[in-house]
């Protein structure tokens, strides 16, 4: 599968960030190495394929969303480009409708911070994963500046923001900090092996770095928080939480 490119950075102007998913996947082809097959669990693929972009085809991978028509629409792609490694189910991830212990591998990409019971989640995420099963994915921190206020201010304020610097983004998210988020995955049997925080512009970066647009003026101020919360303490400030967490063995 290699339809796209998940690059390592991400350019606004001349100023090069790395892009968060390409860790991600780094985590992700580094537990495949060691396994000849296995069954994956995207937990939460929306409208794509995969959240991944390569997946080797002897791994099996069931794609599970709550949009019945985005997950329509992936299983007709995935038929189209020949894929036979990927299943699609339409469900919810706090009422998973899968046996308990098959998965070897979860990810959950950028899809913790939507959901309104995240103890249920993790605890079916768990439920379904074998003991020494890994878990990978990303999600937005709260104790972001802007995500912060993003979380905690009046709508009113908030969605007019939203649609002028990232159109059809609006979302009155809940969101964990890294302390938190690793105590979720705790109560629910998983062992955080690493937590890494990097930064990503809370406005539509793709129009800069593809488009090859001039970069706008409010882009510069996010460049110097970026920079400025390069190092520890302070990035405990970056926007997003990737997380490589494994199944304690019951």
């Amino acid at each position: 599968m290699s339809e796209f490119t998940i690059e390592e950075c991400w350019n606004l102007g001349v100023y090069s960030y790395p892009f968060y998913r390409s860790l991600i996947e780094k985590y992700l082809h580094l537990e495949l190495l060691n396994k000849k097959g296995c069954l994956m669990f995207d937990a939460g693929c929306g409208s794509k394929i995969c959240s991944i972009s390569e997946i080797p085809k002897n791994v099996t991978v069931i794609e599970l969303d709550i949009d019945r028509k985005g997950i329509h629409s992936s299983h007709k792609a995935a038929k189209e480009k020949g894929y036979r490694n990927f299943h699609y189910i339409t469900g919810s991830l706090t009422h998973l409708p899968i046996t308990s212990e098959v998965f070897d591998i979860c990810i959950c990409i950028d899809v913790i911070e939507h959901l309104p019971d995240k103890n249920n989640a993790i605890a079916e995420i768990s439920r379904v994963c074998k003991p020494k099963a890994t878990l990978i994915g990303s999600t937005s921190n709260i104790l972001n500046p802007i995500l912060l206020f993003d979380s905690l201010a009046p709508k009113v304020f908030v969605k007019p923001l939203t649609e002028k610097f990232a159109p059809g983004h609006f979302e009155r998210h809940k969101r964990l900090n890294p302390k938190k988020l690793i105590q979720l995955f705790k109560t629910h049997g998983f062992y955080t092996k690493n937590i890494t925080l990097l930064g990503f512009p809370p406005f539509q970066p793709w129009l800069y770095h593809y488009l090859k647009k001039e970069v706008p003026i409010y882009a510069y101020l996010w460049i110097l928080f970026d920079k400025i919360t390069n190092k520890p303490p302070l990035n405990i400030l970056k926007e997003v939480i990737i997380f490589n967490a494994v199944k304690n063995k019951q």
